[in-house]
């Protein structure tokens, strides 16, 4: 179930295909090893509905809190507009501190992110802001919260 990024031991894919669910919310729970016997646990929530009910797009981050990386995902995408996924971020003050823009293949994309701005620098420990935009649509506005050590 699970493949190497190629070239990377650090990183690749998991694929389980999930059998039909009920409606409603479910979560899915992870715990992997590493080759020491070192373990780590992850979830994942999420919700089931009816085709009318879906939301058509979204965005998440799939650390938050943060403490040294996360990764967005963008579901939702509607495939036929060709504009690019554009993904941002902004303080309290309302300032964007990191943008990236991406083309789109599919129904949904993930954007990794460092923690840093677009210029580099590393953010404080602080409460951010994010959203997605592709062409005319724009994802609800969320938060994540960035915590330094």
């Amino acid at each position: 179930y699970f493949n190497y990024d190629f070239g990377s031991y650090k990183s690749g894919s998991l694929t389980f295909e999930i059998p039909e669910l009920s409606k409603g919310r479910h979560t899915l729970s992870f715990k992997v090893w590493d080759i020491l016997d070192n373990s780590t646990n992850a979830g994942l929530s999420f919700v089931v509905t009816d085709e009318q009910d879906v939301k058509r797009f979204s965005v998440s981050a799939t650390q938050n809190p943060a403490k040294s990386h996360t990764q967005f995902v963008v579901s939702n995408i509607d495939k036929t507009d060709n504009a690019p996924l554009v993904l941002e971020i902004y303080n309290t003050l309302g300032e964007m501190v990191w943008r990236k823009e991406k083309a789109t293949s599919g129904t949904f994309e993930t954007i990794p992110w460092n923690l840093n701005t677009s210029d580099g620098a590393s953010l404080n420990t602080g409460i951010y802001f994010f959203r997605a935009r592709k062409g005319n649509e724009t994802s609800s506005t969320e938060k994540i919260i960035i915590v330094r050590q």
